[in-house]
């Protein structure tokens, strides 16, 4: 992740994870049952082996209500770019997720 925040950002990694149908919204949503979080200033970099799962979760959120942060979120998989995404976020996250199954 790279970019500029006045705030530090909220990270969640998770690799046990999955969809639950919530009754009352109507919808799947995504569940997280497992993950890693960490408050991290931007440039931000983490390196997550997919085995055994093959299920990867990355998520960057802006907590604050008041302040943006431009964030600028890659994801690799074998050096290959599957996903770029740029935001400011206020209040707000950015969400990687797929199952590689």
């Amino acid at each position: 992740m790279t970019g500029e925040s006045p705030v530090p950002l909220v990270v969640i990694t998770s690799k046990v994870w999955g969809v639950v149908f919530d009754e009352e919204a109507a919808e799947y949503v995504l569940s997280i049952i497992e993950a890693d979080t960490a408050e991290v200033e931007l440039p931000y970099q983490r390196t997550v082996p997919l085995a055994p799962t093959y299920r990867i979760l990355f998520r960057v959120t802006n907590p604050d209500t008041e302040q943006d942060a431009d964030v600028r979120m890659r994801v690799f998989l074998d050096r290959d770019v599957v996903y770029d995404q740029e935001a400011t976020l206020r209040n707000a996250s950015l969400q990687y997720s797929h199952a590689y199954h």
